[in-house]
């Protein structure tokens, strides 16, 4: 949701919060605002790359995206990527 909010601006991710948990690929794909889909998509996919390329054993892209429920729960992944790539 960082991601995100960082292309589209936090109160619109905040308004695409969902109370149920939802995969973190199909959050990505129900973003309403093409280039900011698209940018989610990319920088996701350019970060799975790089920590394989990099040679860091991290988690899938799966468990990358994570699921998304509201938006502590996307502080907290994000978190997790920066202690990855470091």
């Amino acid at each position: 949701m960082a991601t995100a909010a960082y292309n589209a601006g936090p109160s619109r991710v905040r308004a695409w919060a969902t109370a149920q948990p939802m995969e973190g690929a199909i959050y990505a794909e129900t973003i309403p605002i093409l280039e900011t889909r698209v940018y989610v998509q990319k920088v996701m996919l350019n970060t799975y790359f790089y920590m394989q390329r990099l040679g860091k054993q991290g988690p899938s892209l799966k468990q990358l995206l994570g699921k998304v429920s509201n938006v502590g729960t996307w502080q907290s992944k994000e978190m997790q990527i920066e202690e990855i790539m470091e």
